[in-house]
């Protein structure tokens, strides 16, 4: 490694990336039971009056049944140019990703009601899944 990587590698922010679930689940409590849950959180930043936005990527990983009832009703559209933000090392693999129809996400509240997810504080809510490795990630900006 020269001297310019290290030196752009110091300036990028590590990313901290958490297992715990219940921050998750506070903000999407109908966030499915998880066999492997890897999450990361940031503030945004950007000019805004009040609240600050913050974003959440999260990566889980679930059993066959779990996962197949979540997602069962939902329909879902074929994306292969979708890179995520960040991959859990436990998780890395090639993943053929499809992303779940907003509108219906939303309209239906399919992570549940809460403050954070009410369509008043949600500026994006993108969910993607891959039914090979069981995976889904999904990343919401909302206001504190």
């Amino acid at each position: 490694m020269n001297r310019d990587e290290r030196n752009r590698e110091a300036d990028e922010p590590k990313i901290e990336i958490r297992t715990d679930s219940a921050p998750v689940t506070r903000r999407l409590p109908n966030f499915p039971n998880t066999e492997e849950l890897y999450w990361t959180s940031r503030q945004l930043e950007e000019e805004s009056i009040g609240s600050s936005p913050y974003e959440l990527t999260v990566w889980a990983k679930m059993k066959k049944q779990t996962f197949f009832e979540f997602v069962e009703k939902i329909p879902t559209v074929q994306d292969t140019t979708f890179v995520p933000e960040f991959t859990p090392e436990q998780l890395e693999n090639e993943y053929n990703w499809k992303k779940l129809d907003k509108d219906y996400v939303s309209e239906h509240h399919v992570f549940g009601e809460s403050f954070e997810v009410s369509k008043l504080y949600v500026t994006e809510l993108d969910v993607y899944i891959d039914t090979e490795h069981l995976v889904m990630y999904v990343r919401v900006v909302t206001a504190t």
